[in-house]
C-alpha cells in the first residue's frame, strides 16, 4: 500500500502530458509511472490482476441484482392524496305502500330522534377513523383517495361496543338508523354527500289500560327473542338467535291510580322485510321483587320498521282489546295479551 505520509508533494502549474496510451487494465510486466515526484514503481503480478477483476465483478453483480433494484410504484401521489367531505344524514318514514304515499319523517331532522351519530370509515379492509358525535353535530371527514365503505349509525345508546368483527353492541338498543354507504373519493368527488338512513330496529309496546294499585314497585318488561348486537355490513341482527332480555321501570306510589301506562323496548331484527316472533311478558313487582301480577303473549309477531302495540288489563285480570297508535310507526300491529 502506498502512503503519502511524510512526502513533500511540489505545486504544480503546468499538467503533463503522457504520449502513451492510456490504459484501463495493467498487463503482466507492466510499469505504472507516478509523476516525477513521486519515485516509485511496482509490477503487478497476475494473481494481483485476477483478485482486482473478481472483486469488480462481484461489486457490479451485487449491484445490478434484484434485491437492490427498487421499482416504481404504480402511482406515486395517489396514496397522498386526500379530499374534505361534509356528510349530512337523513331519514324518510317508509311505509308498506306505494312509494308515492311515503312521507318524510315527523322529525325535524335526524336529531329529533336520536342523539349520537356514530361513524366507521373502512378502506382495503382496515378501519381508518372512526368517532361518535352528538347530533346535530356538523360531520366532516378527510378521506384518503380509494373505495371507501362507510357505515353510519344514528341511536340514543349511552353505552356502546363495537368489536373487530364490526359488529355494534350497544348497552340497551334504542331506536336506531343505519346505512352502509360506499365512496369512490378521488378529484371528481363532491365535498358533500347527503346520506340517506333506514330504521334497524323494531319496537314492541305494551299499554296498560286498568289503573295501577297501591303497593306495585316496578314495572318489568321482558321479550324472549331479543336481538341486541347489530352487523354493521349488512344492517341485521348479528347472531343466529335472539334471547331474553328484560326491562324494567321503577313506579313507585306516585302512580297509583293512572291509567294508560305504556312500557316499550326496541330490538334489533334478523332481517329486512322478514316477520320473527317472540313472547313478551309483562309483570308488576312489589319493593321485595315479588311477582304480583303478570301477564304474557307467547307469539308476538315482530318486523323491522314496524311498532307492534299491545293492551292488556293487568291488574284486574279482565284481558281487554288491543289498539293502535295512530301516531306511531306506521302501519302499527295489533295485538291482545
Amino acid at each position: 500500500m502506498f502512503s503519502s505520509k511524510g512526502a513533500k508533494i511540489p505545486n504544480y502549474t503546468k499538467v503533463q502530458r503522457f504520449r502513451t496510451p492510456l490504459k484501463i487494465f495493467p498487463e503482466k510486466g507492466d510499469k505504472i509511472h507516478f509523476p516525477r515526484s513521486i519515485d516509485r514503481t511496482f509490477k503487478l503480478s497476475s494473481m494481483d490482476l485476477s483478485k482486482s477483476i473478481c472483486m469488480t465483478a462481484a461489486l457490479l453483480l451485487a449491484a445490478c441484482s434484484q434485491e437492490n433494484i427498487v421499482g416504481e410504484p404504480d402511482d406515486p401521489e395517489m396514496s397522498d392524496q386526500t379530499c374534505r367531505v361534509s356528510f349530512v344524514p337523513s331519514f324518510m318514514e317508509i311505509s308498506q305502500g306505494d312509494i308515492a304515499s311515503w312521507q318524510p319523517s315527523r322529525a325535524e331532522s335526524l336529531s329529533d330522534l336520536a342523539t349520537t351519530l356514530s361513524y366507521w370509515d373502512y378502506l382495503d379492509g382496515d378501519c381508518l377513523q372512526s368517532d361518535t358525535l352528538t347530533l346535530p353535530s356538523p360531520i366532516s371527514m378527510t378521506l384518503k383517495y380509494g373505495s371507501h365503505h362507510l357505515y353510519f349509525l344514528a341511536h340514543s345508546s349511552t353505552s356502546l361496543q363495537q368489536s373487530e368483527d364490526r359488529t355494534f353492541y350497544p348497552s340497551k338498543v334504542t331506536e336506531t338508523f343505519w346505512t352502509d354507504f360506499p365512496l369512490e373519493a378521488d378529484e371528481n368527488l363532491q365535498d358533500q354527500q347527503t346520506v340517506p338512513m333506514e330504521r334497524v330496529v323494531t319496537m314492541v309496546k305494551v299499554t296498560l289500560r286498568d289503573a295501577m294499585p297501591q303497593g306495585v314497585d316496578s314495572i318489568r318488561l321482558t321479550v324472549d327473542d331479543h336481538y341486541r348486537k347489530l352487523d354493521l355490513q349488512t344492517g341485521n341482527a348479528a347472531g343466529s338467535s335472539g334471547s331474553a332480555y328484560s326491562l324494567s321501570w321503577k313506579t313507585g306510589s306516585e302512580y297509583a291510580g293512572r291509567t294508560g301506562l305504556s312500557f316499550s323496548m326496541y330490538s334489533f331484527t334478523p332481517a329486512p322485510d322478514e316477520e320473527f316472533q317472540s313472547l313478551v311478558r309483562i309483570e308488576a313487582l312489589s319493593a321485595d321483587g315479588d311477582v304480583l301480577y303478570s301477564a304474557e303473549a307467547p307469539s308476538v309477531p315482530l318486523l323491522r320498521n314496524r311498532c307492534t302495540n299491545a293492551s292488556c288489563r293487568l291488574f284486574s285480570g279482565n284481558t281487554g282489546i288491543s289498539f293502535a297508535d295512530p301516531d306511531d310507526w306506521m302501519p302499527a300491529k295489533e295485538i291482545e295479551m
